[in-house]
């Protein structure tokens, strides 16, 4: 991080907001670099911008500079931007900035893995696999087995 000669004014309520998570709220140092890295991408956007100043085109600007590049994972984009709303709230709670800038900012939705499935093939062997006589027991199970697989429910 820069030295205080050369950082803005924005940059040094990014110091305050990092030492109050380090003695307040005991943030693990991994945690404090990361937040510290997200808000100096920020503070390098603005560098004159006051904490005061800070205002919604701002977020919007700064969300939509996280997405053009494409280069950063959503999960990346999402704890950048919950890096600035806690920093926002800090301003707000300490009376440096009034009204919420970053409150309404759509943000882009968490991805979700597809769930994992069994192949044709692998359905089939599961289906012939030998269980003894083709007793009412047995005949249940492959019909519910069946049921699952053909109807897509899953586990959850």
């Amino acid at each position: 991080m820069a030295t205080e000669a050369s950082q803005g004014p924005l940059r040094l309520q990014t110091e305050r907001f990092l030492t109050h998570l380090r003695a307040t709220r005991n943030y693990s140092p991994h945690t404090l670099r990361a937040y510290g890295m997200d808000l100096d991408s920020f503070c390098a956007k603005y560098p004159e911008l006051e904490p005061g100043g800070i205002e919604r085109v701002h977020v919007r600007a700064f969300l939509a500079d996280l997405q053009k590049d494409g280069g950063l994972a959503r999960a990346s984009i999402l704890r950048r931007m919950a890096s600035l709303r806690s920093f926002v709230k800090f301003l707000r709670a300490g009376g440096l900035l009034k009204g919420n800038p970053v409150f309404g900012v759509p943000l882009p939705k968490r991805g979700r893995p597809l769930p994992k499935f069994l192949t044709e093939n692998e359905m089939a062997e599961l289906m012939s696999v030998p269980a003894g006589a083709a007793t009412k027991q047995r005949l249940r199970d492959l019909a519910a087995v069946e049921l699952i697989y053909s109807s897509g429910l899953r586990r959850a």
